[in-house]
């Protein structure tokens, strides 16, 4: 008798250990918060990336804008030599 007693305590045990187990796994299954965390550092660095393709923009029109005005100042320069 006391051999099934200890076996049908073993087994509640074994059914709790799982049942808690399977609540745990439950439980992280359902977390949502890293995959909140992930989406929000997706958005934010979408938002960078708009804000470095603008000043690069702006840097490569300052870019040419500076070549286009060394160029005409080299243009004007040897036009001045040409006529003197």
């Amino acid at each position: 008798m006391a051999f099934d007693e200890d076996i049908e305590v073993l087994s509640l045990q074994n059914d709790n250990s799982k049942e808690h187990v399977l609540m745990e796994k439950g439980n992280k299954i359902s977390d949502m918060s890293p995959l909140m965390e992930m989406k929000n550092s997706v958005a934010n660095l979408k938002i960078e990336i708009q804000e470095m393709e603008v000043r690069i923009g702006v840097l490569e029109h300052t870019l040419l804008k500076n070549q286009l005005n060394q160029g005409l100042m080299t243009i004007a320069k040897s036009g001045s030599d040409v006529t003197a």
